[in-house]
């Protein structure tokens, strides 16, 4: 083989090495890129009894759900957590148990309701203001 031969065989040698390391590279951002965060809203609150008195403390089911009117409308989304309750007050992960994937925060305006598990009762729907935090 002359060096000419072996200068463009070492030349096509490099050049395929480096297509196959970006198309390798490629493939590996774009598994990464496509694959989805899992979206879980804190929210906490007070639970009283009706004469204003905070809940008993222990462990509740709390039934969480998700509606796109204020009253009547569309249920979007429920979950039911297990959570401790401290003189009324509770902090839950919305989404922790059933995925908010189906949820459009976007484009339509939520409603949130919540209720003891068992109870007839539920709490008044409180508006969701979800809003994303961009770190520039």
């Amino acid at each position: 083989m002359n060096t000419f031969m072996v200068r463009h065989m070492n030349r096509f040698l490099r050049s395929s090495l480096v297509a196959i390391l970006a198309l390798g590279t490629l493939a590996a951002f774009s598994s990464v890129a496509s694959a989805q965060i899992e979206r879980q809203i804190s929210y906490q609150g007070l639970l009283t009894l009706p004469n204003g008195q905070p809940l008993n403390d222990g462990q509740y089911g709390l039934v969480l759900r998700i509606y796109d009117a204020p009253v009547g409308g569309n249920l979007l989304w429920e979950e039911t957590q297990q959570t401790q309750i401290v003189k009324g007050l509770f902090n839950v992960y919305l989404g922790s148990v059933v995925p908010l994937t189906g949820v459009d925060f976007f484009n339509t305006q939520v409603y949130l309701e919540a209720a003891i598990a068992g109870s007839l009762r539920s709490l008044a729907r409180a508006w969701l203001l979800y809003r994303m935090q961009h770190n520039y």
